[in-house]
């Protein structure tokens, strides 16, 4: 089969290698489309855990074969993938908690992943796509799920005063999923002048350019006040710092943002506000249930997240343009 495979940072080809075969409780896909995301750049970038390497999990499919032990699914069923695996046996999955799994693997990451022609997952991953959804639009619902389970960390009310401080798919998918929650002022703050333009698409009750407008004189205008909660979406010390300094005393910050980078902080300032710090990571089950019937009821506009679609053939040029400029929000690739 083809696949793309990253050899290191910076390298990756299109390469022939076997087709998996799915073991006890696997399934092996048919992929159809699969996001680039983040988190796909990063190693791209900086080079997988594996050399030899497969990226790629934001992924919808058609069942092609059945492990044994595989019941209730049947070839050629439409599907997405949770590429979070959870075990469903440790105590956090028993409490929910199935992002914290502490046994947890993901697609793309610690398996092999669907930047290729096929890809094995395990059978409690999948969630069938409702016939009214496309494969390209079901393979923004990984992301959309991320946006989900993110605004569970904080306590929402439709005149909750919000700030989220970055506009790319995570950062819109949490927007979404604020209006669908019925939160009417959701004010985003971004650099990219398309991520704002979009943002306001999605249903922002305004945009914020942070090069050329000072943000908390911004909100005072805008809001009245600071916002009760700030959603930190983009991942960095200064942004995360931001949220901090921005949110409404007794506010809550929600940071998703995935950040690598040591952050200098005096917490005092945090203690005098009575700030609360929430952090989100991954998703469970029930974000991909509830996300899926958005899509399904037309809740959401997925042309507003995809900016192009490209073939798996052009994979490694693109990463490289990807990694160049950060002008594109999702890119979808038809494999």
């Amino acid at each position: 089969m083809k696949a793309a495979i990253l050899l290191d940072a910076h390298s990756m080809i299109i390469e022939d290698v076997p087709v998996p075969e799915p073991g006890e409780g696997e399934v092996l896909l048919k992929a159809h489309s699969c996001g680039i995301c983040g988190t796909d750049m990063e190693f791209y970038e900086n080079g997988a855990y594996n050399p030899h390497w497969t990226l790629g999990h934001e992924c919808s499919a058609t069942v092609e074969k059945l492990g044994p032990g595989v019941k209730g699914w049947q070839p050629g069923e439409r599907v997405v993938v949770n590429d979070l695996f959870s075990c469903g046996e440790c105590d956090f999955c028993k409490r929910g908690l199935e992002s914290l799994c502490a046994n947890a693997a993901n697609l793309g990451i610690h398996w092999p992943g669907a930047f290729a022609e096929y890809t094995k997952v395990p059978q409690r991953a999948l969630f069938r796509l409702p016939e009214n959804v496309s494969m390209r639009d079901g393979a923004l619902i990984p992301t959309l799920a991320v946006g989900h389970h993110v605004i569970k960390q904080a306590h929402l009310e439709p005149d909750l005063k919000t700030l989220i401080i970055g506009a790319g798919p995570v950062g819109l998918s949490v927007l979404a999923a604020l209006k669908i929650a019925g939160v009417r002022e959701v004010v985003v703050s971004d650099i990219n002048e398309k991520s704002r333009r979009i943002a306001k698409q999605l249903g922002a009750s305004a945009v914020i350019d942070p090069t050329t407008e000072d943000v908390p004189e911004r909100l005072e205008a805008l809001l009245g006040a600071q916002p009760r909660v700030v959603f930190e979406a983009v991942g960095k010390p200064g942004t995360i710092l931001e949220s901090m300094d921005t949110v409404e005393r007794g506010g809550t910050v929600v940071i998703v943002g995935n950040c690598f980078e040591e952050i200098t902080v005096n917490p005092i300032t945090w203690i005098l506000k009575e700030i609360r710090i929430h952090a989100s990571q991954g998703t469970a089950s029930d974000d991909f249930t509830t996300t899926i019937g958005w899509m399904e009821t037309g809740r959401i506009d997925a042309t507003a997240f995809i900016t192009r679609t490209i073939s798996l053939d052009e994979l490694p040029g693109v990463m490289q343009e990807l990694s160049a400029q950060k002008e594109d929000i999702k890119v979808i690739v038809n494999i």
